[in-house]
């Protein structure tokens, strides 16, 4: 249908095919209408061929609803035309979110650990939560594994709202039937959609991440998935896990802010940073400094944090000191000798000072956890390291000079290692739960 190279409404370059269905294909493009170009998604319906009308009606759908929507980790409406030329249909636009597809992490045979699951889950809750109360509420209708993004930013995206409905405001009222099979509730499959069905998805979609397993081919006893004998989980998350799957809609949770809570319910929520690492705690986005020097980075298995430096203060502050006698002791010396203007002459040196003090390189300070080690750099330069398995103690610390210092401690068995000085109390604050929740994700 498409071509690469392709420009759709002289503004979306074809870069190369992401996917495709009986319905409708999926295409990487370059929006070259703003500079930088930027990455989107093209999703086309042919109207050429033997396209059902249902397919226009699903289509036209979630471009509505997608229009609507404002959720940071639900990819953004960016445009929906018809096409008239030689390919004849409709166009959706997206937001392109950089990383992998739980289906394609299941392929690369990644499994998941308890506390991974709980992050997932507690991420596409809040979502859900989002989606579910909305007036009217949304409903996704097609959580699996291929429409959940581990973004490149760690954070996790929910997609593809292709099966999207509005839940109906009467009563008995039906839906298309759609989903896929082995995600999809009894109830769904017969015309009929609420919100606990979201969550019957939810609930197969982290039993396959455990198993590995597509839901539909798992054991089956009064039409519910048996997978308890395949996993090592606490008893509390296996039991979680069975009532969000149940196949009888008054037994499964009726609301992802219930499930939510259930899921909380062991989870400590603390806000000092001195929390021991074996409590699970859990920050709010806002933690996030406004303004930082800090770059951070991280994904299933790695967590780097980028620091440029200030712990170089010292040694420049002695030199600024000495640069400003000597420039007083060369303003008196020329401005006595050549008859030049003193304040010119010492505008002058003072610029030049200024300058040379900003060309002075900042060291940049890296603390990158992988493995089963993790490192610190400074100036690319690795001047420490230690084994993960013996931290047992991540804390924010400041020392006082001139002025007040923060970093970051990390304890093992046997020593201390020092991380970051020069970093604000709110920066330290937030990295350190960065590195807690991710070394409590990981189970090192």
């Amino acid at each position: 249908m498409l071509k690469t190279g392709q420009i759709l409404q002289q503004r979306y370059q074809i870069a190369e095919k992401l996917g495709n269905n009986i319905a409708h294909e999926v295409w990487l493009a370059r929006d070259i209408k703003i500079k930088p170009t930027e990455s989107v998604v093209v999703k086309v319906l042919s109207t050429r061929g033997a396209t059902q009308w249902e397919e226009f009606k699903l289509f036209e759908r979630e471009a509505k609803i997608l229009k609507q929507l404002n959720h940071p980790y639900i990819p953004r409406y960016l445009d929906y035309f018809q096409l008239n030329e030689s390919i004849q249909g409709f166009v959706l636009v997206q937001e392109y979110i950089r990383g992998n597809s739980f289906k394609d992490l299941i392929l690369q045979e990644k499994r998941f650990t308890e506390s991974q699951i709980k992050e997932i889950a507690k991420n596409i809750l809040d979502i859900l939560i989002y989606l579910h109360e909305l007036n009217p509420p949304v409903l996704h209708r097609d959580i699996k594994p291929s429409n959940l993004i581990w973004g490149k930013d760690g954070h996790i995206y929910l997609i593809d709202f292709g099966a999207v409905q509005y839940r109906a405001a009467v009563e008995g009222s039906t839906f298309t039937v759609v989903g896929t099979y082995g995600y999809t509730p009894i109830e769904q499959f017969g015309g009929r959609a609420v919100a606990a069905s979201d969550i019957f998805a939810l609930g197969t979609t982290l039993i396959h991440l455990l198993t590995g397993i597509p839901p539909a081919d798992l054991p089956q006893e009064d039409f519910k998935i048996q997978f308890a004998d395949r996993v090592n989980l606490s008893s509390n998350l296996i039991r979680w896990l069975g009532k969000a799957i149940e196949p009888d809609l008054k037994k499964r949770f009726d609301t992802a802010k219930t499930a939510l809570k259930k899921l909380q319910s062991e989870i400590v929520n603390y806000d000092d940073s001195s929390v021991k690492l074996s409590q699970k705690v859990y920050y709010s986005k806002d933690l996030v400094p406004k303004v930082t020097n800090v770059d951070l980075e991280k994904s299933l298995d790695k967590l780097t944090i980028t620091y440029l430096c200030l712990d170089y203060r010292d040694d420049l502050l002695f030199f600024v000191i000495l640069a400003m006698f000597v420039t007083f002791y060369l303003v008196l010396v020329f401005s006595t000798s050549s008859g030049i203007d003193s304040i010119v002459l010492l505008s002058l040196l003072l610029v030049s000072v200024y300058v040379i003090i900003l060309s002075i390189p900042k060291p940049r300070s890296i603390l990158h956890f992988h493995s089963s080690v993790f490192e610190i750099y400074k100036n690319k330069k690795i001047i420490d390291r230690g084994r993960i398995k013996d931290i047992n103690y991540v804390n924010k610390y400041s020392k006082l000079h001139m002025w007040e210092d923060w970093y970051i401690l990390i304890k093992t068995k046997e020593r201390k290692y020092v991380f970051g000085e020069g970093l604000t109390k709110a920066e330290c604050i937030w990295l350190v739960q960065e590195i807690k929740n991710w070394l409590e994700a990981n189970k090192f």
